[in-house]
């Protein structure tokens, strides 16, 4: 029961029948469901908590830090109100995580899980495809018109830009999904178990193919080639993966010329998003340690910081910052690690999938570059999934791939460090005050 509940939890999060369908505004569906399924799964969530639970599992680890981080960046100047309603909400998010990392506890319903996405993806994508053609009228999918300049002959076009609704409601939080299904598509593509079934995945993932183009997303095209880098990297032997990556790579160039290929940061959006990461870190100097405070970077700049990253140092300091990059590197390395034989790892299947996760964190931290996504429940589902394949990929009481330990965090805090060092040149180097 409880992994039927939380399958529901992510249809509605996803596809956002309320959104969809006006008579059902206002009703807290997504709400009720998930206390349907804290309830159910109660004792999954709460084992996860204890310690030594936690000391297996450094990700969650992360996760609850950021919570914490998240009340005190307000604490810190002795905003009581913002804590309390900004820790409030952010525990929606921790719920999820939880939920996921405890009930999506076998083999059986990681394989499950995976399907379910992409699956839940196609409905999300149709939609957003029939608005953008014209083909229904849903006031929250009409596509987004920008103007942009060719950088070759200088004309304005206007881009049509298609969006979905919700948490999707941006052409680049939708190309996360999208890139995410693309890889999961591949991954259900190429089960070697079911040959002629798995043809079936050719359509979703043509059209998860074809949404991408329609989003005209900069940051989903690099998602994308980060994604497909690292999918090929961790399925072939170096010296075949030079040359798959030389000849894919380049052919996402031609199938996606146009605005989504134009990647510079010398002018136009690129350089706007550069200027607003240099007003950030200007802010991060002024409270470094706990941050401004959740929230609080829109309040002061005026925008957000377009790049989750800096967006996280800046509100939570180096406190917050360093456990965001840190869920991000601890999975990445987590799912590297157990590709190798040297872990017994009894599923098959399970073994498989490794890769095509570790895809789905690359591709996703490559997106979320572009974007400020720190505090919503995609983010979190990345860190449940690596968190999930680490847990049903070992054997009962076996060693985990990697544990909590002083050594671990000093290896945090010193990229911490350098990313924090990098960005700061690159954003000197970079940046053009006219």
């Amino acid at each position: 029961m409880d992994f039927l509940l939380f399958l529901l939890l992510n249809a509605v999060l996803f596809v956002r029948p309320a959104e969809i369908v006006p008579a059902l505004l206002g009703m807290p569906i997504y709400e009720g469901v998930i206390i349907a399924c804290l309830v159910s799964a109660s004792p999954a969530v709460l084992e996860q908590l204890g310690p030594r639970s936690l000391a297996r599992r450094p990700i969650t680890l992360c996760v609850l830090g950021l919570a914490a981080a998240v009340v005190v960046s307000h604490l810190a100047h002795f905003d009581t109100y913002s804590a309390r309603e900004y820790g409030l909400d952010f525990a929606k998010v921790v719920a999820f995580y939880l939920l996921l990392c405890g009930v999506v506890s076998t083999p059986r319903r990681l394989r499950a899980f995976l399907a379910a996405l992409p699956v839940f993806a196609v409905v999300v994508t149709a939609l957003a495809v029939l608005a953008y053609h014209g083909k229904i009228d849903i006031p929250d999918l009409e596509p987004l018109s920008e103007t942009w300049a060719d950088p070759d002959t200088g004309e304005e076009i206007v881009a049509l830009r298609m969006r979905s609704t919700g948490i999707f409601n941006d052409p680049n939080d939708l190309c996360l999904l999208l890139v995410t299904s693309i890889v999961l598509s591949l991954y259900h593509l190429t089960n070697p178990a079911q040959r002629l079934l798995a043809l079936l995945w050719l359509a979703p993932l043509a059209l998860f193919g074809y949404g991408l183009m329609l989003t005209q997303s900069r940051g989903g095209f690099l998602a994308l080639l980060a994604a497909l880098a690292a999918l090929i990297a961790s399925r072939l032997p170096w010296r075949k993966s030079l040359p798959a990556a030389v000849v894919v790579l380049p052919l996402l160039f031609v199938l996606f010329g146009g605005r989504q290929t134009s990647l510079t940061t010398a002018e136009g959006t690129g350089q706007d998003r550069v200027q607003l990461w240099s007003e950030g870190l200007t802010l991060f100097h002024q409270a470094p340690l706990f941050g401004i405070g959740r929230g609080e970077y829109l309040e002061q700049v005026g925008m957000v910081a377009h790049n989750s990253f800096v967006h996280a140092y800046v509100e939570l300091g180096l406190f917050g910052g360093t456990l965001f990059l840190g869920a991000f590197g601890l999975a990445a390395v987590a799912l590297w690690r157990l590709r190798s034989r040297t872990f017994a790892i009894l599923d098959p299947e399970v073994r498989r999938a490794l890769p095509y996760v570790l895809a789905v964190v690359v591709g996703y931290a490559a997106g979320v570059l572009s974007l400020s996504r720190p505090y919503v429940v995609p983010t979190y589902l990345v860190f449940g999934l690596a968190c999930v394949c680490g847990r049903v990929a070992l054997a009962g009481n076996a060693a985990p791939v990697l544990a909590v330990s002083g050594r671990l965090a000093a290896r945090l805090a010193v990229c911490s460090v350098a990313f924090l060092a990098l960005t700061e040149v690159y954003v000197k180097i970079v940046t053009k005050w006219s």
